[in-house]
């Protein structure tokens, strides 16, 4: 991954000297340089239904090759390391018959982990086409844009993260992925002055109407947006 250089390039956890540190410092500092400049930053915080339960084994296997460039044997092996996984449930000295997982990647493993990032590799193309800055931390994608302190602005801006969000969501049902609307948090950055000329009650995501909040958590940490 490191070598061929696979990995997203905003991509944190799961990768040496890439962790929770890196992602907010760099996330900050996009949005503490465009404040600088007077702009405003809308930020879409994405969150996804249990990701790693719903790995589509087949999918994964064809990113492995296409994107990896993992084959023949080695491919195989991935596809072993896949297949037939039983999953039982034990009470006391009862175990139940296993059922035979078509889905997921095993979380406690050091590949599992590792396979998700790969799995959603083909968001960056969606990212990239609506020109969204983001940055990726496991299964959390924090998405945003910045902008003139106008209301024509502030309108286009979001505007352009609903189209994003929904072409993600579309992605994700034809990749077996689900995004979690009523956890999908939406924040505004900039000073008193800039936000004060603006109007923006919420932004549409699928179903939702989210809010503007003033702070919230994420990746284990505080975000705050005031």
């Amino acid at each position: 991954m490191n070598t061929n250089d696979v990995y997203d390039p905003f991509q944190s956890a799961y990768r040496a000297n890439h962790g929770i540190e890196t992602a907010l410092l760099r996330v900050s500092s996009d949005i503490l340089s465009e404040m600088d400049n007077g702009r405003i930053v809308a930020m879409v915080l994405l969150d996804l239904s249990a990701a790693f339960d719903t790995v589509d084994h087949e999918i994964l296997l064809s990113r492995l090759n296409s994107f990896v460039g993992i084959d023949a044997v080695a491919l195989e092996w991935c596809n072993s390391y896949l297949n037939r996984r039983p999953q039982y449930v034990c009470i006391g000295d009862e175990l139940s018959n296993p059922v035979y997982m078509d889905y997921s990647v095993p979380q406690g493993s050091v590949l599992g982990p590792q396979w998700f990032p790969i799995y959603t590799l083909p968001i960056r193309r969606i990212l990239v086409k609506h020109n969204i800055s983001y940055h990726v931390y496991a299964d959390d994608t924090q998405i945003y844009i910045d902008f003139s302190p106008s209301q024509d602005e502030s309108v286009k801006a979001i505007r352009c993260l609903e189209s994003c969000i929904n072409d993600i969501r579309l992605w994700m049902r034809r990749n077996f992925l689900k995004l979690n609307e009523e956890k999908t948090e939406f924040l505004l950055f900039g000073s008193c002055h800039q936000l004060a000329k603006i109007n923006i009650p919420f932004i549409s995501i699928g179903w939702i109407w989210a809010i503007p909040y003033s702070s919230v958590f994420h990746m284990n940490r505080f975000i705050d947006s005031n």
